[in-house]
């Protein structure tokens, strides 16, 4: 008695209120049945994806297995740009070449190129209608 009238007043025991967000036609058995049917076709579904994920990394590896090794790193540095035959300038150039461009002679130059380049660049911009230097833009 002693014992529970000093713990009443140390720490005295209240009421906790539970406010669920459930509506009331929701019962917590079919709320557990529902939860379980979850929890089963998540598992399902997590499953299936780690399968279809390995299946489709062992296709992978075996289409790379069957490339050279040589070849696979040519082409990936050439896609990326890092290959010295992409970043040569004369060969940038001879791919510039077909451009149609607006100077006099038949084969354009570097500053040619450079320009007409820089015109395709521009000529969208003349579409729009500049802005006032006073004109503020609102909040």
């Amino acid at each position: 008695m002693i014992m529970n009238t000093g713990l009443d007043t140390i720490a005295p025991t209240k009421e906790k209120v539970i406010i669920t967000n459930e509506p009331p036609w929701v019962s917590s058995s079919s709320k557990k049945h529902y939860l379980m049917v979850f929890r089963k076709l998540r598992n399902q579904v997590n499953r299936e994806r780690k399968k279809l994920r390995a299946k489709y990394y062992d296709a992978k590896d075996k289409q790379l297995g069957s490339c050279a090794p040589a070849t696979w790193w040519k082409e990936t540095k050439r896609l990326s740009g890092v290959s010295e035959h992409v970043n040569r300038r004369d060969d940038t150039v001879s791919m510039l070449s077909d451009i149609e461009c607006d100077c006099d002679s038949n084969s354009p130059g570097e500053a040619e190129l450079a320009n007409e380049i820089y015109q395709a660049f521009l000529r969208p911009m003349t579409d729009f209608t500049p802005l006032l230097p006073n004109h503020s833009v609102a909040n």
